[in-house]
């Protein structure tokens, strides 16, 4: 008598065990596809990942970003981001388990209170708008040139100078200036800084020196139609530097105020043509700085500004801040004043 080696029992196993198997493959086969069909659009997906997961690890991608990466901003559109969010979530999961667990709405929500606070990707670590700002062509622009000085030269900034005044040249409030300058000389605009010293040796006469500077501008280009009187604010020391710092991708950046005269002291009846100016360029800074604006600010001094309905006079930090904090500021308020600029341009240009 023969037996058999396969007991109906046995051969019930094997099968489930076989289709088990068979289970296994078919789940394996679908990741596979799934994860390579994703993997074809890597240049676009790898920022995202460094977005949802990078917060817990800050080195990841670190090498591949400063190689290959340009600058990211984290307010993506929209459908960028649904497209993208389910997929980090699975690589977080493979790479950084612990980054599995908040889910996917986890993730989501780190992308929002990074947005509220104004982070962003950026291996460079200069500031970047939280809002991608509408790409400004550079070349020459079809706009009359425009005068940049400073009333008071000799401000500058404590922590990077030691002194508030620097008394008789131009203090660190004029490099300031010359950035605001050089940004604005890129976008492709003509620009005249005026190195003339307006507060020395008598202070009280500051504004009557440089008035009579940007007359002579006036005269030199009589199409000139704006001029930028860089400042700085003024605190007592160890006064609360937060009120004109922002912080930007960790950065620090000087806040920047607009001031603006009225006719309260004397002639200047269209001042509030340079506020409507002045108010334009701070909404404009707004929408891709939330809190970079400290305000606009009118006062009822006439500082120069009834020579042009675009005179602004705009306070770059403080004697609180650095030199780099305010440069920083001069860099984005450039942004500002050239997207503002191009719009004029193309509108009358239609």
């Amino acid at each position: 008598m023969s037996y058999s080696n396969t007991s109906p029992r046995s051969h019930s196993f094997f099968s489930k065990s076989l289709w088990y198997f068979i289970l296994i493959c078919l789940c394996s086969l679908f990741i596979g596809f799934f994860i390579g069909f994703r993997l074809i659009a890597w240049d676009s997906i790898l920022p995202v990942l460094k977005i949802d997961f990078g917060m817990q690890q800050e080195n990841y991608f670190q090498q591949y970003m400063q190689k290959n990466m340009p600058v990211f901003a984290l307010a993506k559109e929209k459908e960028a981001e649904k497209e993208f969010s389910f997929f980090p979530t699975m690589a977080a999961a493979v790479f950084n388990p612990q980054s599995f667990w908040p889910g996917i709405g986890g993730v989501i929500e780190r992308k929002e209170v990074a947005e509220q606070n104004n982070t962003i990707v950026n291996p460079s670590g200069n500031p970047q708008a939280i809002k991608p700002m509408p790409t400004i062509l550079k070349g020459d622009k079809d706009y009359p040139p425009i005068g940049i000085y400073c009333t008071h030269n000799a401000e500058s900034y404590r922590p990077t100078t030691g002194v508030d005044k620097e008394e008789g040249k131009n203090g660190a409030v004029f490099l300031v200036a010359q950035e605001l300058q050089k940004e604005l000389n890129e976008y492709g605009f003509t620009t005249i800084l005026i190195d003339t010293i307006h507060d020395y040796p008598d202070w009280n006469k500051s504004y009557a020196n440089s008035l009579a500077s940007m007359q002579q501008l006036k005269e030199q280009y009589p199409d000139m139609e704006l001029f930028i009187d860089v400042h700085r604010d003024a605190f007592s020391e160890n006064s609360d530097k937060s009120i004109t710092t922002t912080t930007i991708n960790g950065v620090d950046v000087a806040k920047i105020m607009f001031v603006v005269g009225t006719n309260n002291r004397a002639e200047h009846p269209n001042w509030e043509k340079n506020l409507a100016f002045a108010n334009q360029i701070a909404d404009c800074l707004k929408e891709y700085y939330p809190d970079l604006v400290r305000q606009v600010k009118v006062q009822s001094g006439r500082y120069n500004q009834h020579i042009a309905d675009k005179a602004i006079l705009v306070e770059m930090g403080s004697n609180e801040n650095t030199l780099e904090e305010a440069k920083r500021a001069a860099k984005i308020l450039a942004d500002g004043i050239a997207l503002v600029l191009t719009q004029e341009i193309e509108q009358k240009t239609e």
